[in-house]
């Protein structure tokens, strides 16, 4: 089957009567353009142009396929054009769960996303555990989450979207006190070390479980809340270290008596999964294009680009 970019590369190689000039409209490299040429003149089995010094002299063939389908390429631009403006206006409501640890950094990024790009859309932000959120998302209540661990569902569509290491965060003083001046430290060197962690339901929380099992070590549970800003207040009054998000970690680190240390291991990472439902209560017009904008906004925040 014949390729409609090829075509269109043709047509644009024609109007400017020049490969390079081309090229330079197409914003692509010259030997790629050649290449794409050299690919629709070997498909269709004749010649669109003579190459001469003075540029590319189209050939009766090329004029005969540049008449033919200059038209149709035209209207299907107008089209793929057409539809998003469309996209741009259309009104719905797009609704999307988001754990309550990353709502404060993906709230002011998501709503400036949304109004740049789909201005029309009604987007609705909710903050909820994982389970919770994945219940949501099952009920139809939601048309995205953003889970902090798998969600094992037949309804729920999901991939991973982000992971990066974790950090152990908690006073300098007391940081120095526990762990020494290492800048990273693993599972084993946290055996009595006071720990503020999430409760079990966390995805976070599972992970340190297992790899304290896996290393035959017993976590010391100094404290057990899912509040972030409870979290780093304990944490500031030296009651102990938390475990969190390398993004999360960095911003907390505002606070100038607060400091972070790696924690290493090969299965200890945070992960974010981009999920949603196979039929969703949106258009799939709107679904497709809130579902890369959701990604995209989690990439530019957690990427460190």
């Amino acid at each position: 089957m014949i390729e409609i970019k090829r075509l269109r590369f043709f047509v644009q190689i024609a109007q400017d009567g020049s490969l390079s000039k081309a090229a330079e409209t197409l914003q692509m490299a010259q030997p790629a353009l050649s290449r794409q040429l050299n690919l629709l003149e070997e498909y269709l089995g004749f010649p669109l142009f003579i190459r001469t010094g003075r540029g590319m002299q189209i050939t009766r063939e090329g004029t005969l396929l540049l008449n033919s389908v200059a038209g149709p390429l035209r209207e299907i631009e107008l089209s793929v054009e057409n539809i998003r403006s469309f996209m741009s206006w259309v009104e719905m409501p797009v609704s999307v769960g988001v754990h309550p640890w990353f709502g404060g950094v993906l709230t002011a990024p998501f709503l400036q996303a949304f109004e740049t790009q789909l201005p029309k859309v009604n987007l609705r932000l909710q903050e909820g555990p994982a389970p919770a959120l994945c219940d949501w998302l099952t009920q139809g209540k939601l048309d995205f989450a953003l889970l902090d661990q798998a969600c094992v569902n037949d309804v729920i569509r999901q991939r991973l979207v982000c992971q990066g290491p974790l950090m152990l965060v908690g006073d300098a003083k007391f940081l120095e006190n526990t762990l020494g001046q290492a800048h990273s430290v693993n599972i084993e060197q946290l055996v009595n070390v006071p720990l503020i962690l999430p409760c079990p339901h966390n995805g976070l929380r599972q992970q340190l479980t297992l790899a304290a099992n896996v290393s035959r070590i017993e976590l010391t549970l100094q404290f057990e809340l899912d509040n972030l800003t409870g979290q780093l207040t304990l944490a500031a009054q030296q009651r102990g270290l938390c475990v969190l998000p390398e993004p999360l970690a960095q911003s907390a680190l505002v606070n100038k008596s607060l400091q972070a240390r790696l924690l290493e291991g090969d299965d200890l990472n945070f992960r974010l999964y981009l999920s949603s439902r196979g039929v969703s209560t949106v258009e799939d017009s709107v679904v497709g294009r809130a579902d890369r904008l959701i990604e995209n906004v989690v990439a530019g925040q957690f990427s460190g680009d």
